[in-house]
């Protein structure tokens, strides 16, 4: 029925009937190499969408710089050799301009520091680190043994630029529990973001 039909809208016989048996006409045999193509174009198409050839083209990553310099190498090395794609690319930035470029979809996948609040992102922690705070051994606080918020009154900071995860983790969990504070290269007394909270 299928053979009747596709003579039936090509317009042609492909076939000769003999004896209750079908052989391949002129014009089947000008059919032929086009249908054997079409075949095995079938097949490709096939073949691209399944589960062994499912990581193919580019793999466009962006981190965030502590990830992208000290986690990302290792990440994709497990990566390349667990699924064999060798075609990635890394974009390192803050975390604003690698959620911005997730959005423009100019990237893939990102991994950052910061939170990541935007509506059209979808974000899941994958991983747990500490954030320290450092100083100069001859600042005061390094001779203490013990340091609590109501140490760091008054204090000078080196921060990361705006966009950084790491200075929206200051500016969100450490800065609201400060009565004043000074960003290094601003030397304007800056008040907390927030409500202050009671040292702990």
């Amino acid at each position: 029925m299928s053979l009747s039909e596709l003579e039936k809208q090509i317009g042609h016989a492909l076939f000769d009937r003999v004896n209750n048996r079908l052989v391949i006409n002129q014009e089947g045999q000008k059919l032929l190499p086009l249908a054997d193509e079409l075949l095995c174009r079938s097949r490709d198409i096939e073949s691209l969408y399944s589960d062994e050839q499912s990581h193919r083209g580019i793999l466009r990553i962006g981190a965030s710089d502590t990830v992208g310099n000290q986690m990302a190498p290792f990440l994709l090395s497990d990566f390349r050799e667990a699924h064999h794609h060798k075609s990635q690319q890394l974009f390192i930035s803050n975390t604003a301009l690698i959620c911005q470029k997730l959005i423009d979809y100019e990237l893939d996948i990102g991994l950052v520091e910061g939170k990541t609040l935007h509506p059209e992102l979808d974000s899941r922690p994958f991983s747990e680190d500490e954030m320290c705070i450092v100083t100069s051994p001859k600042h005061p606080l390094a001779q203490q043994q013990q340091v609590t918020l109501s140490d760091l009154e008054n204090s000078d900071w080196i921060l990361r630029e705006p966009g950084s995860g790491t200075r929206e983790f200051f500016l969100r969990t450490v800065a609201p529990r400060i009565e004043v504070w000074h960003e290094a290269s601003n030397s304007t007394p800056l008040k907390p973001l927030s409500t202050a909270c009671p040292p702990t």
